[in-house]
């Protein structure tokens, strides 16, 4: 019995490759400024991240609609956690900027808990933005990537429009 060949096999590999170098370094990096920047996100996020690349190189390697699926499924929950992840870190930005610009005293501010000044909280947040626009992109390629493949849109030879490309031309598919 031979293995079908996933079309989009290319896709797979380099969405995998990335997954799992932005979800390793998150990873690494979470470990040694949590206690800086005490996000919840950063763990969970990264886990989802190394989740999502393991299912990419599974779907590249062959294909497989349960490896596909799950791989959507964890995209999706990696898009929202990554969005999460963003949205904090730019309040986070946000709130500390005016310590970084002078205009408040640095030592009437504190971070509750940490002992980390406020200059190297907000750059490891502005790394977490930064770590969380990239994977929120990622994500989002993953998903229609995936979702691409269960319409089997890939063997669309001439798209009549850009909509067809993402739901299909169920007349022009081989059967």
């Amino acid at each position: 019995m031979t293995v079908k060949r996933w079309p989009c096999r290319s896709c797979g590999i380099l969405l995998g490759i990335c997954h799992l170098l932005i979800g390793t370094f998150l990873l690494i990096f979470d470990i040694i400024t949590n206690a800086g920047s005490q996000t919840v996100f950063g763990i969970i996020a990264a886990i989802l991240f190394i989740l999502c690349a393991l299912f990419a190189f599974i779907s590249a390697r062959r294909l497989d609609k349960t490896a596909q699926l799950l791989l959507g499924i964890f995209a999706t929950f990696a898009f929202l956690i990554s969005l999460c992840m963003m949205l904090h870190s730019a309040l986070a930005v946000n709130s500390k900027s005016d310590l970084l610009l002078g205009r408040r005293d640095i030592d009437k501010s504190t971070d509750s808990g940490t002992d980390w000044s406020p200059t190297s909280v907000y750059f490891i947040y502005t790394v977490l933005l930064c770590i969380g626009l990239t994977e929120v992109t990622l994500s989002l390629a993953t998903i229609i990537v995936c979702y691409r493949s269960f319409n089997e849109t890939y063997m669309i030879e001439t798209p009549e429009s850009p909509y067809s490309i993402l739901v299909g031309n169920s007349k022009s598919l081989p059967k």
